[in-house]
């Protein structure tokens, strides 16, 4: 009655357009999903996808830097073989407007910016 399963596909397909952009990142190997469910790929190299240094917990300094500038968002790692690679995983809310995913993208772009400095 609310139109949520409509703003979801289109809210939802914004905020993939959005996130993509940050592959201009030089860590953003990719921005991969559907709807609402979106997940980043953190790499090493772009070219070659090689997963940075597991040492390094990436995906968990990102996301620390991410709730620092206001964003819950979910770092993990296994993107490879369940063990190598780190990748963050989104699922926003069916009620989900286009200015909430700007402000996401723009909070998760200040975390991985602050994350990748730390490296």
């Amino acid at each position: 009655d609310d139109g949520l399963v409509q703003n979801s596909a289109t809210v939802g397909a914004y905020l993939k357009t959005k996130m993509s952009e940050l592959l201009d990142h030089p860590l953003v190997g990719d921005v991969r999903g559907q709807g609402r469910f979106l997940g980043i790929e953190f790499v090493q190299d772009k070219d070659t996808k090689a997963v940075l240094p597991q040492e390094l917990g990436f995906s968990k300094r990102v996301q620390a830097a991410c709730l620092a500038h206001g964003l819950v968002a979910l770092g993990a790692r296994g993107t490879v073989d369940n063990l190598k690679g780190d990748h963050m995983l989104f699922a926003p809310p069916l009620i989900l407007n286009n200015a909430q995913a700007d402000e996401l993208v723009a909070s998760l772009r200040k975390g991985l910016n602050q994350a990748a400095a730390s490296i």
